[in-house]
């Protein structure tokens, strides 16, 4: 049942539609009346069943541990954030081994934060990212995650145009640094006032990852 669930969550997550191929056929028009019926009905219960994003917090109802500068977390009404959490948590649950969860389990030393900050805010190649690195807290299997929240000061296409796989760049220096803790990596787009997530992983295990383009995402499953 949890691998129907994360396969669900793969298509549902990737905007991919599933076709089957059925031959062509004759349809009345008061059989066109009765399926647009259905069809209607079932979008609407679809609708009602699933709490609309803004109705959440935050994408992960993470907290912010100190002073947060940002807005909460958000993502496109195409992503069931209420669908997403459940599915987020039976993948970590199932997916993640004892021993990296294990490593998210404490707060991660102010210090490390700092001189992450000050790797991103002083290298020449991450300059012109604008990034600020803090901390935020989030439940995951049942436990308390204390994870480093990394935020790129502007949307991902701009970041892309400055450094082509500038998220694979930045993850990478986090996570050389922070050893093989979680690590969120968001967007905030000053314009819009949002705050993007992108990607949630340790150098291992992906959780969450939000693709190039809108609305393609993937949660990594074995």
């Amino acid at each position: 049942m949890k691998k129907l669930l994360l396969l669900t969550l793969l298509f549902t997550l990737s905007g991919c539609s599933y076709f089957t191929s059925e031959p062509e056929s004759v349809t009345t028009p008061n059989q066109a009346t009765q399926t647009e019926s259905q069809n209607e009905e079932v979008a609407q219960e679809s609708t009602e069943s699933t709490p609309a994003n803004d109705t959440f917090d935050n994408v992960f109802d993470e907290t912010i541990i100190g002073e947060d500068r940002y807005p909460a977390t958000t993502l496109p009404d195409s992503i069931p954030i209420s669908d997403l959490r459940v599915a987020i948590n039976e993948f970590y649950t199932e997916a993640m081994p004892e021993d990296e969860k294990e490593m998210n389990y404490d707060k991660i030393d102010p210090e490390a934060i700092e001189t992450l900050q000050k790797t991103f805010s002083e290298n020449e190649v991450y300059k012109p990212l604008d990034i600020t690195v803090d901390q935020i807290s989030l439940e995951l299997g049942s436990k308390t995650n204390y994870i480093a929240r990394i935020v790129i000061g502007m949307p991902y296409e701009e970041a892309e145009d400055l450094i082509e796989e500038h998220d694979i760049l930045v993850l990478n220096e986090a996570l050389s640094q922070l050893e093989n803790r979680l690590v969120l990596l968001a967007h905030y787009d000053e314009e819009a006032d949002t705050l993007t997530p992108y990607h949630l992983n340790n150098s291992t295990t992906s959780i969450f990852s939000l693709a190039e383009s809108e609305g393609e995402t993937a949660s990594d499953s074995e």
